[in-house]
Parts: C-alpha cells; structure tokens; sequence
C-alpha cells in the first residue's frame, strides 16, 4: 500500500519535473518508475503488456527458462494500474507457483510451442530494486523469489542498526554498570530494578506481574542484610548499614505505587533506589578488578571514582547561563565531572592531574558543532595510551580502537550527552594509538545524527573516561572564548596512585580550588 502511495504522489507531478530530468544512456529519466507511470513522458518505455488468462486463479502467467520443465509456470502479480490515480502493488510478491498439466494449459489457452523468454525476471528484479530505492526504503516481503535479490547484513555488523545494542544509553546508568561490584545479593538487586525500568518501556499495558514480582524479589534479598554486607571494607560496616536502610525503605515505597500501578511513579522510585545501590556498591568496590599492562603500570592511575566541580565564565563576564532550577541568568556555569578510574584509570587519572596542577586554569573553550574542547597545547609532547574497557571483559585494551561493528561495545559509550574524553594525540598520534596529555572534550552526542540503534559512528575510538553529571543544560550555552576560570577537586584524591609526591598532597586537599585567584 505505501508502494502505491507513493507512486499514485509521483503520478500526479507536472510533466515539467520530467522533463528537467537528466537522460541516461539507456533513453530514460533516472526515474524509471516514474516515467513508466506517466503516460505523457516523451521518453517513457511501457511495460510489456500483460497475457490475460480465463482462469481467475492465475494471473500474468510467466514461463520459466526453456531449461525448466515443460508445464511449469512462475505465477507473479505485475504492476496493475487503476485509472489516473495508478495504483502500484508490491511489485514482487511471488503470489505462488503452479504446476499445470498441458490439458490446464490448453484449457487456458497457452501453447505448448509458447516460446520462453529469460527477459521478464531480470526486468522485475530490476525493476525491484529501482523502486525500492526511489521509494526512500519501502520495506518489501519476499516469500518465493527467482535468485538472491536481498542480501541480509551478516550478524556482525548488525549491532550498529540493532535497536537491541545493549549499552548504557545515560551518564548515570553507564557509571552504575561500571562499578566492580563483588556482592551477588546487590548484582541481583540492581539487576531486578534494571528489569522493572526496561518493563515500564513495554507500551500500553504494562506486565504489572511481573514488576511486582521483580520488586518483592529484590526487597527479600535486601533483608537479608549480613550476606549484602558481605565485601565491605573494615570500617565501612556502619555506613553499609545506612545506606542498606534507604535500599529497603526506597523498597517499600516502590511496591506501593507499583501497587497503584502508576508507571510515572514507579519510574521516579525505581531511579531513587538504583542511586542508593550505586552507592552500596561503590563500598564494596575493591579497586581496580583487574591487573593494569607491565608497560603501563608506572604511570599515575585512578584506582576508582573522582568527582571535580569546574566553573566557566564568558570572558566579559556578562550574563549568559541559565540552569534549569531557574533564577535568571547568571555570570558562571558549574558542571559537576565524574571521572571513572574503574574503566579508564590511566586516563582519568591524567585528568585529575592536570586539573590538580592547575592546566585548566584560565584555558579558553573551543566549541563546536559536536564537542566544547579546552587544555590543547597546555602539556606539549606529552601522550597518554588509547584506553577503554570493551563490555563484558575483565581486561583494558590500549592503542587500539574497539571493533564496535564486530560488537565490541565500550563500558564506558561516547554516545551520551556529555561525555568526557581525551583528545587524539597530535601528528601520528591517531596511528600509533595515543591521546593527548592535555586536551580534553565534552561530546554534545546528537542523537539524530547516530546510527538506527543510536551509536555515534565514532564510537569505540575515544577513550571516555567519565561524564558531566550536574549542569548538562549549560553545555548547550558554552561558546568560543569562555574561560575556566576554576576546578576543584572534590573527591577521589586517596584514589590517585603513582602520581608525583606534590600533586598526591594538593589532591588530598580537597577544600583547595585550584584555579584563577
């Protein structure tokens, strides 16, 4: 019926747009489809005219090759057109295939000396092909077909166009999936409310069931409260035991509006309790789940979660940003970064470093269409190794970007609105693997302008290493020439491992800003 549609729309043009359209070799409009459709076309070729059939069960009948057996006949629906409005069908439907008897072929006036002809399947199949095309990706059912005419993408390369990719699609569901959590009771706690979220995306009516019974699941492993202590380190027990009261107090307030069966309000609670696991499970977190390279291991390194407040003005100081809690406009943007040292702890704690060392300080933006940049050339000749945690792998892969059509998927994605990540290094950089020392981005992911599952086509080649959690709506407002005019470090200092004995001292000072005075 689109097929139609979309024809009868070409139909009604003017002969003028045919006519403006180039020839080709061939005598005919690059349109084919149209000009066929179109009678007053000075260049259009018809269709071969269609054989009528006595028999109402069989139309257009088409031979197959001589080399087939005598008496067969491939029996498929040709374009059919109704008056002005033309009416195009699917073109090839492949209605079905019927196996006459040379008296059923007599009785409906076929010859058995009928000569064969190969021209009509290659003529559909072209034909096929053109109007799918012209029709801006009709989606056409083939049931029976002469020869391989659709070719279905290999699995490997389907998860850029899968809406299915399982990756983290906001900053706060990407940093709780990262976090190293040992504890199988607040895995399966966190896996459960994840399950309810992804429930609550079912439209119409929702499976109210099954969320209750995912939510009473969850609230009878948070009772049992000494195996979801177990990881924690000495001297956390006390804080554990608060935060394992919000879980279940958060717990119940949710299986009461799940009782109300109000998705707005089950999706408000089931966010404000993952939070509260997110924090559990960053008391449990050991460090860093893994062994970092031989050739690596040297370098400074995060061994977990930082938190650095930054403040940006315009730099004639005029009033230009405003928040979304309102007030009017105001002469500083706050952003609240979190840097991830659990998925890319040499990156992150190269950030950390130069924002403890002040190389931010007084840097001006560089913004763009797709990112707002700052620290280019602070640090000249100094590069860090491509890093990212692929999903799924206990290992990090360095100087090497990941294989995201073979479904290789970062932990940490680019593809959200605000993510942080190092620069290519300068020169050969790109080539040998390497990012810049200093410079640093903000990616202003657009959607609109990634792949059908909503991956940016440069994912996997940037090594992101945490997000912009507080302030995202000032990203939008940043422009050419603000300057930072100060960072702080406001958590995560006693994370920061082999870095210089005088960055470990103003880091561990997190009541110092580092910035312009």
């Amino acid at each position: 019926m689109m097929v139609g549609m979309a024809a009868g729309c070409m139909m009604s043009q003017s002969q003028q747009l045919c006519a403006n359209r180039p020839a080709v070799s061939d005598g005919l409009c690059r349109s084919r489809l149209a000009c066929r459709a179109m009678p007053h076309c000075s260049q259009r070729q018809p269709l071969p005219a269609r054989r009528h059939t006595a028999s109402p069960n069989v139309r257009s009948p088409l031979h197959l090759p001589s080399s087939a057996s005598r008496g067969q006949l491939f029996c498929v629906e040709l374009s059919r057109f109704n008056g002005p409005g033309v009416r195009r069908q699917n073109a090839y439907r492949g209605r079905e295939v019927r196996a006459l008897s040379d008296e059923q072929q007599k009785q409906h006036g076929h010859s058995q000396q009928q000569p064969h002809t190969t021209e009509r399947p290659e003529m559909l199949q072209r034909l096929l092909q053109e109007s799918v095309a012209a029709m801006a990706a009709v989606a056409v059912t083939v049931t029976t077909m002469v020869g391989p005419m659709l070719v279905a993408p290999m699995a490997a390369q389907a998860v850029l166009n899968s809406p299915n990719a399982k990756i983290a699609r906001s900053a706060e569901v990407a940093l709780r999936r990262s976090i190293p959590a040992q504890n199988a009771y607040v895995r399966d706690v966190q896996q459960r409310l994840e399950g309810i979220q992804f429930k609550l995306r079912i439209p119409q009516r929702k499976p109210w069931g099954a969320i209750s019974d995912d939510a009473a699941s969850a609230s009878a492993t948070m009772d049992a409260t000494e195996k979801v202590l177990e990881g924690l380190p000495d001297g956390s027990s006390d804080a554990g035991r608060a935060v394992i009261a919000d879980v279940q107090e958060g717990l119940r307030r949710l299986r009461a509006v799940i009782a109300m069966q109000d998705p707005g309000k089950v999706s408000f609670r089931v966010a404000d309790v993952l939070r509260d696991v997110a924090e559990l499970e960053l008391l449990q977190a050991p460090g860093l789940p893994y062994i970092i390279p031989r050739d690596y291991v040297n370098l400074p390194h995060l061994t977990g979660r930082a938190v650095v407040e930054m403040t940006i003005e315009k730099a004639d100081g005029s009033l230009s940003y405003v928040t979304d809690a309102g007030g009017g406009p105001q002469a500083q943007a706050q952003l609240t970064l979190v840097v991830d040292g659990y998925s890319a702890p040499i990156t992150g704690a190269n950030f950390v470093r130069n924002v403890v060392d002040g190389v931010y300080c007084g840097a001006k933006l560089k913004v763009d269409r797709g990112a707002v940049l700052a620290g280019g050339g602070a640090v000249p000749g100094r590069t860090i190794p491509l890093e990212q945690l692929p999903l799924g792998q206990f290992d990090l892969v360095y100087k090497s970007p990941l294989d995201v059509r073979g479904g290789e998927l970062p932990v940490l994605p680019l593809s959200i609105y605000g993510a942080l990540a190092m620069s290519h290094a300068p020169d050969e950089g790109v080539d040998l693997g390497l990012a810049a020392a200093d410079e640093f981005f903000i990616y202003k992911f657009d959607r609109q302008s990634s792949g059908l599952s909503g991956l940016d086509f440069s994912e996997g080649e940037f090594g992101v290493f945490g997000y912009v959690t507080k302030g995202q709506e000032l990203i939008a407002q940043l422009s050419n020439g603000d300057v930072i005019k100060s960072a702080r470090l406001v958590s995560g200092g006693d994370r920061l491992v082999n870095a210089p004995s005088y960055i470990t001292e103003k880091a561990l000072s997190n009541s110092v800003m580092f910035g312009l005075h």
